[in-house]
């Protein structure tokens, strides 16, 4: 065995990827074994900020300062991943509670907390800061409570566990302000799932918030931005859709900061996030280009996913609107319920509404963005757009260079629609075709008459003069 090419024993390794005690062993028996070993169990490590319920495969940060120092130092090398997780005092129930006349969030339990967590991120960057400057590692950091704690003021709600998760996510503009002070940031993961009830509209403003407010600062060697957020919508889509701007303002910043942030990018990810239809090329009232908007250049970006796409706008705008059927006007919530919401059956029978009739004028607006987007994008491959709930709603262009279409494909787009959607002349003349070229066809006309597929294969790329 110990005669075997490095090669061969690497083959080996994989196969006990995941088993980090026996890789350990293994890196153990020989010193041919040890680079080959190691190269596995460094390159995606996880560690805490102190020795609190150490799971296995995961060590406290003065033993990771131990295992890549002295005459260990070659292994900082090895790591890829790094994932750490700070030790808090307080596991906060924000999922089983409401707050009570008097709350306030500038409180012991949480100043305590927020303590400990920089303490902890200190600790890790002034350890980091003594690594030789080489290759690029990914930080994942979270956070884990010792002991459940309620908050000053706030008290348990009977119906309210419904919605209890539990992440170790740390709060978005935490996230927002370590990744600003990476001053070499390449790739920026940002988790934004921390789930918040419907009640919970402010926290909602706040974290859309501190995205908007930071990423224009970030430095121009960002190349990859993905941005997960979970679903903010009300209790029920019989609702008004949610108003996620800023309390009294008419502006959504978060998505004039995306557009600005997005010149530099190659990728650009979002999934379950809500945006204006023309976040990425602002239009006017008409669908017509602003004049501000010939600034803008991505001489960079390929690639564009708006993946599970919330069916409304963030300024409270639903994208389907509903018929209602005589008497469904009695069965419906009071928007003004508040905290009794919990007792609603609403929430227990998770009452809805069909929402198929499409805004059609919406839909114009965010595909002509993208068509005179698209032509200030000359590396621009793909791009994809879909909807987390019915009626499906997709759109895909490919630029035909190279991926799963091959070399020399021609560019195309295509649209599918349950809900009758087809593009306009507005939306063809952005994207540089005529309406005579679109191939328009329902797959399944007895089964799902609304049913359209809109296809069109262009003359050019949309960026080719």
């Amino acid at each position: 065995m110990a005669y075997l090419p490095p090669e061969r024993w690497t083959h080996i390794a994989l196969y006990l990827e995941k088993d980090n005690s026996t890789l350990t062993n293994c890196a153990r028996v020989c010193r041919q074994w040890q680079p080959v070993f190691e190269k596995l169990i460094y390159r995606n490590f996880k560690v805490e900020s102190e020795d609190f319920k150490l799971q296995k495969g995961v060590v406290s940060l003065p033993r990771f300062r131990d295992l890549v120092s002295g005459t260990n130092q070659y292994r900082r090398s090895l790591v890829q991943r790094l994932e750490y997780t700070v030790i808090i005092p307080h596991d906060l129930l924000d999922y089983r509670t409401v707050k009570l006349e008097g709350y306030h969030d500038q409180n012991p339990v949480r100043e305590a907390n927020n303590q400990a967590f920089w303490a902890g991120m200190r600790l890790l960057f002034e350890f980091l800061s003594s690594w030789k400057k080489g290759p690029k590692i990914m930080l994942a950091p979270a956070v884990q409570g010792r002991d459940e704690a309620l908050e000053p003021e706030t008290e348990v709600r009977e119906h309210a566990h419904a919605w209890e998760v539990e992440y170790g996510l740390i709060w978005t503009g935490t996230a927002m302000q370590i990744a600003e002070s990476c001053l070499a940031l390449q790739r920026l993961y940002l988790n934004m799932q921390d789930l918040s009830r419907q009640d919970h509209l402010w926290y909602m403003r706040d974290r859309r918030q501190a995205v908007a407010s930071r990423l224009a600062r970030f430095p121009s060697t960002l190349r990859v931005l993905e941005l997960e957020c979970s679903l903010e919508h009300p209790w029920s889509n019989t609702l008004p859709a949610l108003d996620l701007r800023p309390a009294n303002s008419k502006i959504v910043e978060f998505s004039s900061s995306l557009r600005l942030s997005s010149c530099n990018l190659r990728e650009l990810n979002l999934s379950s996030m809500s945006f204006d239809m023309d976040f990425l090329y602002p239009l006017d009232d008409s669908g017509s280009p602003t004049s501000d908007a010939s600034s803008l250049h991505w001489p960079y970006l390929e690639s564009i996913v708006l993946q599970a796409v919330p069916g409304h706008l963030p300024s409270g705008e639903w994208l389907f609107d509903y018929e209602l059927k005589t008497g469904d006007e009695e069965d419906f919530p009071d928007p003004a319920t508040g905290d009794e919401i919990f007792e609603s059956r609403w929430l227990r029978e998770d009452y809805q509404i069909v929402r198929n009739i499409i805004n059609t004028e919406y839909f114009h607006r965010r595909f002509i963005s993208l068509g005179y987007a698209a032509r200030r994008m000359p590396l621009l491959k793909t791009i994809s757009f879909n909807f987390c709930i019915p009626p499906v709603t997709e759109f895909k262009f490919s630029s035909g260079r190279g991926g799963s279409t091959g070399a020399g494909a021609k560019p195309s787009l295509k649209f599918e629609s349950q809900s009758g959607y087809t593009p306009d002349r507005r939306v063809t003349a952005a994207w540089r075709f005529s309406l005579d070229q679109l191939v328009v066809e329902n797959p399944w006309p007895e089964r799902d008459p609304d049913c359209v597929s809109s296809s069109v294969t262009l003359d050019r790329l949309p960026f080719d003069e």
